[in-house]
């Protein structure tokens, strides 16, 4: 067969001259049998494609077996995944297994064993071959078609031709080898999403979960990869003490990697475009999803203006949303003949904190397996699959459903019949924005399930989402809400900040004299808001106001310790989680207002600013943050 033999040399992309002589065939290889994987390649058994799974470790189901991640949440329902998930809680029930939750019928949780046996025995009923502890090592390409593997298992190599590869490895390990591209982490510095170590224990006669944040991989070396999970091998849960019942069940066999990076794709979905409601032009299905982007460190300064905006501006953790992969975010770019699915999706960085929980990963590997009989069946490129009777086959089985576009819902509030979560109501008149923001805006944190808080009446969280909305909005709304705004928070009310918070995300110019006064004499905080004169830092900077000049400049030089003394000091670094985010908002600050107005001697300041000895122990971990922030002047006062 005429192909070339693609592979990476010391992590660079290298063609090999060979002649492909593959030992078997099959219409399907799917790679890496987790999440996505393993219900890609049951899927795709069921409905006659000759398949062959291949997976590094000893069993499928990736994180949500071996890796000890058992209990998930959201998502939406429909697809083939719940016949499988009803196969595992029935022998969850009849079999001698320990359960993960006290009533098994839920299926919230179901202990990582159970799902492994249930679908390695669909696989195999199905009529696929399985190749664990097996690696890909290369890539045939015939031109830009992959049309095979070369594989590794402990020291035998072997090559298969496949007419489809799916490529749902984390990592995207086909994909890498094949020449693809992919994209890591966020802009600034590519940082990703934070990992953790997982271990089953046995807690109050349940088998659960316990996870650790571990800190941050982005595209690692092998070694890097290695040192992170000897490390991550020695931090607590692991060195937990058991006593009163309490023992150790299980040691994840999956590191707990939420992001890998992202394929470049036909089409890259973003969280903005989510948000604004746009829906793609071939959708597979709909979820609903809290943005559950792991920044363990709070550094979200460093984040998207949109993760900042949802985050920290508005407070939106108590509210999920809905977004729709497209079929084009399964396809990379330059490449025929390869679906990716899984972590590895044409999503940016910000949609990846919350299109990943389990139930889209399975449906997106359904989907992928779908597309390819369906390439077959009509002998056609993946790109030129019937879009309609694909989306018509996702129907039959529950995986496409577009009642589940419901925008953004309260993640506790109550449900339609069908199961899918009321909309949030936002505010839409000047009266209601101002009831609503009349009040302390609480941090709420979204993943304590065991909170079921009672809907908001007159959000102010929403109220400022809905202000920072009006941007899209045609210009008469937005100066009608803002004119309202503005004249209540003239009136220089207990509330103002707030009022002034709305009024800069709606990008009005007038709130600046009050996020000023937010910076250089700012009110209380009550327990549990966050500091709206950390808030002001950001929006001055986004409103290029010259005049705030002096005053974050000045904040910069003090190290923010004037500006945070008052601020809460209930926990490890907490004031320095402060400084350290009041440091990086109002640098960043001066950098976009510099930008636009070049002040006479600012950069020359801050330039000796980070010449200056200084550590600032933070995060987490009590991390040193201080290079960071002299990045940020580095970067942008060169």
């Amino acid at each position: 067969m005429s192909a070339t033999l693609h592979t990476l040399r010391e992590g660079r992309h290298v063609v090999q001259e060979e002649v492909f002589v593959p030992r078997e065939s099959v219409d399907l290889a799917v790679v890496g049998l987790g999440t996505a994987g393993a219900d890609a390649l049951i899927t795709a058994a069921r409905l006659g494609l000759s398949c062959l799974g291949v997976e590094r470790q000893h069993g499928p189901g990736g994180l949500m077996t071996l890796g000890c991640v058992w209990d998930y949440y959201y998502g939406s329902s429909g697809g083939r995944w719940q016949e499988l998930d009803e196969q595992a809680m029935l022998l969850s029930r009849v079999g001698n297994y320990t359960q993960c939750q006290k009533n098994p019928e839920e299926g919230r949780c179901i202990p990582g064993i159970v799902r492994t046996a249930v679908l390695e025995q669909a696989a195999l009923k199905a009529g696929a071959k399985l190749a664990y502890e097996t690696t890909p090592c290369g890539v045939w390409l015939d031109g830009n078609k992959v049309c095979g593997l070369r594989l590794l298992r402990r020291s035998e190599l072997w090559d298969v031709a496949a007419g489809v590869v799916i490529d749902a490895s984390g990592g995207g390990a086909v994909l890498r080898l094949a020449g693809g591209s992919m994209i890591y982490g966020r802009d600034w510095d590519g940082a990703q999403m934070a990992f953790s170590k997982t271990i089953g224990d046995l807690n109050d006669g349940l088998a659960r979960g316990c996870w650790t944040f571990c800190g941050f991989l982005s595209d690692p070396s092998a070694d890097e990869l290695s040192r992170a999970i000897l490390a991550a091998s020695t931090k607590s849960p692991l060195k937990r003490r058991y006593g009163n019942g309490r023992r150790l069940l299980y040691n994840g066999a999956v590191l707990g990697q939420r992001e890998e990076g992202h394929a470049l794709c036909d089409e890259m979905l973003t969280w903005d475009d989510a948000l604004a409601g746009k829906t793609p032009a071939k959708p597979l299905f709909y979820t609903f999803t809290p943005q559950d982007l792991t920044n363990m460190n709070g550094d979200y300064a460093y984040e998207s203006d949109t993760m900042i905006d949802w985050r920290v501006l508005c407070g939106m953790q108590r509210y999920g949303f809905s977004a729709a992969l497209s079929y084009d975010a399964l396809l990379p770019k330059g490449l025929d003949g390869l679906l990716v699915a899984g972590k590895i999706m044409g999503l940016d960085h910000d949609l990846g904190g919350g299109l990943r929980m389990e139930r889209d990963f399975r449906k997106a590997g359904e989907a992928a397996a779908v597309a390819a009989v369906l390439a077959k069946k009509h002998g056609v490129t993946l790109r030129d699959v019937p879009y309609d009777e694909l989306a018509a086959e996702l129907r039959a089985s529950g995986c496409l459903n577009e009642e589940w576009r419901c925008g953004i819902a309260d993640l506790h509030g109550p449900r339609q019949a069908n199961g899918v979560p009321r909309p949030a109501s936002l505010p839409t008149t000047v009266e209601e924005y101002i009831a609503a923001l009349s009040k302390d805006i609480i941090s709420y944190r979204w993943h304590n399930s065991d909170v079921r808080l009672p809907v908001e009446e007159q959000s102010p969280v929403l109220a400022l989402w809905a202000a920072r909305e009006l941007r899209r909005q045609p210009e008469a709304v937005r100066k009608a809400i803002c004119d309202g705004l503005y004249a209540e928070m003239s009136k220089d009310g207990p509330y103002a900040e707030n009022l002034a918070v709305a009024l800069g995300l709606a990008g009005d110019n007038r709130a600046c004299a009050q996020l000023r006064r937010s910076i250089t004499s700012p009110r209380p905080v009550p327990a549990g808001v966050y500091p709206n004169r950390i808030k002001a830092l950001c929006l001055l900077g986004r409103l290029g106001d010259c005049e705030a000049v002096p005053a974050l400049l000045a904040l910069v030089e003090d190290y923010a310790e004037t500006f945070c003394a008052d601020l809460a000091d209930d926990g490890p670094y907490a004031r320095a989680n402060h400084v350290n985010n009041a440091l990086s908002y109002a640098l960043f600050a001066l950098a976009a207002i510099n930008d636009r107005y070049q002040p006479a001697g600012l950069a020359e300041r801050l330039r000796q600013w980070a010449q200056r000895p200084f550590v600032l122990h933070c995060g987490l971990n009590g991390d040193d943050r201080a290079p960071m922030l002299r990045d940020i002047v580095r970067r942008r006062f060169a």
